[in-house]
């Protein structure tokens, strides 16, 4: 529930009632409950999906009371769920149809993107102007230590550099390539394509001149050892890390390569929620809970006290009304500690176990070949006419690609999947062999986690995400 101000406009009025709440612990403990008021009502009164599900739910009845919901239930009735009942999942998919869409405003007012679908399946989602808003303000609010930080960032140019890959309604690619068609903003935002070559890269980045880096950690690293070669001559102040697990020796790449005055931030977000959290100079995550509700739950969905690892959490984004996200499941690890962090920020503060993929490394008659989990994946999902409705791949060292498949031809699916797999990797210098394995796609054994790209090679020690 957006403030409104004619002095501040929608953007002012939501910072100033983000840095409110972060000095104020009674309003951070009020916000909450007054903006989930407001969703259940509207969703239950605008939303078919939602009004269904809760037919035998008492309005004046706690959270607790409402069934969860997961990716695969909303986009099966995706044509009930938005409370603007224009949208429908045929007019979506036909607008994400043309890539020249991805900078563009769906009705004029939907930012629409997919999930990554690290966890096996994929969401669409969509973010009007006030989730935007909420979503800048806590980055801008929350990222920042104080004056001389902000000082710091603009000195050095206040350009940010996103290093994504550029695949179409990618969440970090469209959000930055809308970014770059808005006046006055477009001349401080890039895109860089992770899939890139190094050299296209380099050269891009070294012209633009950026002050801080965003984007997936592996990709940085590969930018981090590019500058430690001396072929990127950047000198950025923030980096700042998400989408994946980061390794102890990939973080020390990254602090080597831009020195020890530039900020390494790592963050934990989602399509569906944005900022869930990002950490503090102690690397603690501290959750957005005054924009969301975090509810830590075991594999049969039971809560999970703090102080314990949870197996997944069930997610309520409070600024979203057009699509809502209400207990909505999120399959990674947390612990959530009701103890406060020394460094002084408000809310709760989470670790976190998830989307940890490893560094993928195969071979070259060139030498090593970094190979980036995100780019793989796409290699799989983007090949037209496979008709594949889940895989993964596993990769082990000697460049061995092993592919499981749930596809309706799983030999013509892997004929098309090798041959986009072997021109990537050939382009990369490496020669691979392939498999396609007999079993089908599962998840770990022990963990109970589903991963799409596994690495079977060394680990190892990783940062949360």
């Amino acid at each position: 529930m957006g403030l409104k101000s004619p002095l501040l406009g929608v953007a002012g009025a939501t910072m100033f009632a983000a840095w409110r709440a972060d000095h104020s612990p009674r309003l951070r403990q009020a916000a909450p409950a007054a903006r989930l008021a407001h969703l259940l009502a509207y969703a239950r009164a605008h939303s078919p999906l939602y009004r269904e599900l809760w037919a035998g739910v008492d309005p004046a009845a706690p959270l607790s009371a409402y069934p969860r919901v997961t990716k695969a239930a909303l986009m099966d009735r995706f044509d009930d769920w938005p409370t603007d009942r224009r949208v429908t999942r045929a007019d979506v998919e036909a607008f994400m149809a043309d890539p020249a869409n991805e900078a563009r405003l769906y009705l004029g007012e939907y930012l629409v993107t997919h999930s990554s679908g690290s966890s096996g399946a994929v969401v669409v989602v969509l973010n009007d102007g006030h989730v935007r808003h909420v979503g800048n303000t806590l980055r801008a609010v929350r990222r920042f230590t104080g004056l001389r930080d902000y000082g710091r960032y603009f000195t050095a140019g206040g350009r940010l550099a996103c290093v994504f890959a550029g695949y179409p309604f990618h969440h970090g690619a469209g959000s930055s390539r809308l970014a770059q068609t808005r006046p006055f903003v477009r001349h401080y935002v890039r895109l860089t394509d992770a899939r890139d070559p190094a050299a296209v890269q380099t050269t891009m980045l070294n012209r633009f001149r950026p002050a801080e880096l965003l984007g997936y950690p592996n990709a940085v690293v590969r930018l981090a050892e590019e500058q430690l070669a001396g072929r990127l001559r950047i000198a950025p102040v923030r980096v700042t890390l998400n989408g994946e697990a980061l390794s102890d020796s990939g973080l020390a790449v990254i602090r080597q390569a831009f020195g020890p005055g530039c900020v390494v931030e790592r963050q934990y977000t989602s399509s569906e929620a944005g900022e869930i959290a990002s950490a503090c100079p102690l690397g603690r995550y501290h959750a957005n809970d005054d924009w969301l509700i975090l509810e830590p739950v075991d594999r049969s969905g039971r809560p999970v006290p703090d102080g314990e690892w949870a197996d997944a959490w069930w997610l309520t984004n409070l600024a979203n009304l057009t699509q809502p996200f209400v207990r909505y499941e999120v399959p990674d690890r947390i612990l959530r500690h009701a103890e406060p962090c020394p460094c002084g920020r408000g809310g709760a503060w989470i670790e976190v176990e998830g989307r940890s993929w490893d560094r993928i490394v195969f071979e070259s008659a060139a030498g090593p070949v970094t190979l980036l989990p995100v780019l793989l994946r796409a290699l799989v999902t983007d090949v037209p006419g496979t008709g594949i409705t889940d895989f993964q791949l596993r990769l082990a060292p000697g460049n061995a690609v092993a592919l499981r498949l749930a596809a309706p031809d799983r030999d013509r699916a892997f004929a098309l999947v090798r041959a986009g797999l072997a021109a990537y990797l050939e382009a990369q210098g490496v020669t691979a062999s392939y498999e396609l394995d007999p079993a089908p796609p599962g998840p770990d054994p022990v963990t109970g986690k589903f991963s799409q790209i596994i690495w079977l090679g060394p680990k190892e020690v990783a940062q949360t995400v």
